[in-house]
C-alpha cells in the first residue's frame, strides 16, 4: 500500500500497521531499496559543498581533500584520488583529474599504487623506484624492486633471487635443511665466510 501525504510518500507491507517514509521533499530513503539495480550513470556523494565520491561507469572514486589557505576551507582535489574499477584498486596523484585508464598497464604507468588483477605495486613518492608483487610477469618474477627501468631485486616463483648491487647488513645464511640455525653457507657480520662441503 502507498500513502501520499504532505510529508512525502509512505509505504507499508503489513496492511497499514506500520508505515515507512519512502520519498520526501529532501530525497529518497535508501532504507526502502531491497532489490533491483541502481543505474549509476553518475552519482556524486557530497561533503558539504564538495563531491567526496563519484560513482559512475569508470568506477567508484574517492577524492582527496586539501586545505585551501585562502578560503580557510577543505576543498576537493580532483587530481588526487583512489578508485575501484574493473582493473582493481589504485591511487592517482597527478595533474590530470580526468585520468581514465584503458588497461592495467596504464594504471601501472600512471598510478602511485595499485592492487590489480596482475598483482600489487607501490611507487616511491617521486616515481623513481617501485616494489611489485606480480602474478602475471613474463619472466616469472613474483616480487620485484626497481630503480627507474632497472630491476634491482627479483624473486621468482621457483625461489631464485637476483640482486643488482651490494648486499649489506648482518649475517646472511643460505641453504640446508635448517638454513637459520644450521646453514650450508653463510657470511658473518665481520665478513667471514663459512661454507660446508665443497665448490
Amino acid at each position: 500500500m502507498l500513502r501520499l501525504m504532505s510529508g512525502g510518500l509512505f509505504i507499508t507491507n503489513d496492511g497499514g500497521l506500520t508505515w515507512k517514509n519512502a520519498v520526501r521533499g529532501d530525497g529518497i530513503s535508501a532504507d526502502i531499496l531491497t532489490a533491483g539495480r541502481i543505474n549509476v550513470g553518475e552519482i556524486y556523494l557530497y561533503n558539504e559543498d564538495f563531491p567526496s565520491f563519484r560513482w559512475d561507469s569508470d568506477g567508484l572514486t574517492a577524492y582527496k581533500f586539501s586545505f585551501n589557505e585562502y578560503s580557510g576551507k577543505n576543498e576537493v582535489n580532483f587530481n588526487k584520488f583512489v578508485r575501484h574499477d574493473q582493473y582493481g584498486f589504485y591511487g592517482y596523484n597527478g595533474t590530470n583529474g580526468d585520468f581514465i585508464p584503458t588497461s592495467i598497464e596504464d594504471i601501472q604507468d600512471n598510478a602511485t599504487f595499485g592492487l590489480t588483477w596482475n598483482g600489487f605495486f607501490m611507487k616511491a613518492k617521486d616515481g623513481s623506484s617501485s616494489v611489485i608483487i606480480n602474478s602475471n610477469d613474463t619472466k616469472g618474477d613474483v616480487i620485484k624492486c626497481t630503480n627507474g627501468t632497472d630491476t634491482t631485486f627479483a624473486l621468482n616463483k621457483n625461489g631464485s633471487a637476483t640482486f643488482k648491487g651490494n648486499i649489506t647488513g648482518g649475517t646472511i645464511k643460505i641453504g640446508g635443511i635448517d638454513p637459520i640455525n644450521n646453514p650450508n653457507f653463510y657470511v658473518k657480520d665481520n665478513g667471514d665466510v663459512i661454507m660446508k662441503g665443497s665448490i
